[in-house]
């Protein structure tokens, strides 16, 4: 039977691996490689990566909660959680709305608008 630190010793190494396929299918997805069903393999790393993560955290549920508790009694320590979260969230939110979509030419420059720029209005110029 293996003990609780060689368990996460064995999870972590599958969050690594499946974190490194993730990240190198999406390297190879970005310049549009061919050389193998890169995609397959993208979304189904990316989908055993969120298995094995949900796993990890539920093994240290109670290290999570006793933290978050302590976390809880400091003013600074919340407002720095609150400002970690924050700062993850408008990352993700700025790369969604504001990183260049590609078209079957390569990129075009538009921002992310997801209204077509003849709608811009145009009473300034």
């Amino acid at each position: 039977m293996l003990s609780k630190p060689e368990k996460n010793y064995f999870l972590n190494i599958s969050l690594i691996v499946m974190s490194l396929v993730c990240i190198v299918t999406g390297f190879l997805l970005d310049s549009r490689s061919n050389l193998f069903n890169v995609t397959t393999l993208h979304i189904w790393s990316g989908y055993i990566m969120t298995g094995v993560l949900v796993i990890h955290l539920l093994m240290h549920i109670d290290w999570i909660v006793n933290l978050t508790k302590t976390i809880l009694r400091h003013k600074m320590k919340v407002i720095a959680a609150l400002a970690t979260l924050l700062v993850s969230v408008g990352l993700c939110y700025s790369i969604a709305v504001f990183s260049p979509q590609r078209n079957s030419h390569g990129f075009h420059g538009d921002g992310g608008r997801s209204f077509p720029t003849s709608q811009v209005d145009q009473s300034n110029k």
